[in-house]
């Protein structure tokens, strides 16, 4: 386990080298939400991906200002990431579900989205994308044209 981060009851765990754990604990408000992004964004910028993992099942609900927090447009320059969340209630899956259709619709290509019963599956899950997201954002073999008539 690498550096803790802890915003009300809600706890952040790094997990070196790509790796962050969110943990919520009940309802998260908006101060909390925004200390939290604040942290998470400001540990991605400084990797060429990032693999977040969260469990649905100490979340409660979000207030409406935390909501704001996390659909705020300063997630949108961050690198490459791939969230895995797991567990949680019949409720919180469809808002799930609604979540990850609407990231296709929006055309958010550098974010992928995993929900699986177990935190096994999704570790699983993050481990292949890690490869895929490494492998996309190793730097690319120069190619050189020949330019000559």
């Amino acid at each position: 386990m690498g550096m803790r981060g802890s915003f009300g009851p809600h706890r952040l765990v790094f997990e070196e080298p790509d790796t962050v754990v969110i943990q919520f604990a009940g309802r998260i408000e908006g101060h909390e939400a925004a200390a939290l992004v604040g942290e998470v964004v400001a540990w991605a910028r400084t990797r060429p991906y990032s693999l977040v993992l969260i469990p649905l099942d100490g979340l409660t609900n979000f207030s409406c200002d935390a909501r704001r927090v996390f659909v705020s447009p300063a997630r949108a320059a961050l690198p490459p990431r791939a969230l895995a969340f797991y567990g949680g209630n019949f409720a919180q899956r469809v808002s799930f579900d609604l979540f990850a259709r609407a990231t296709v619709l929006l055309g958010l290509k550098n974010r992928h989205l995993f929900h699986g019963p177990d935190e096994a599956s999704a570790r699983a899950w993050l481990a292949t994308m890690r490869e895929t997201l490494a492998s996309l954002t190793a730097p690319q073999p120069c190619q050189w044209a020949d330019l000559r008539p």
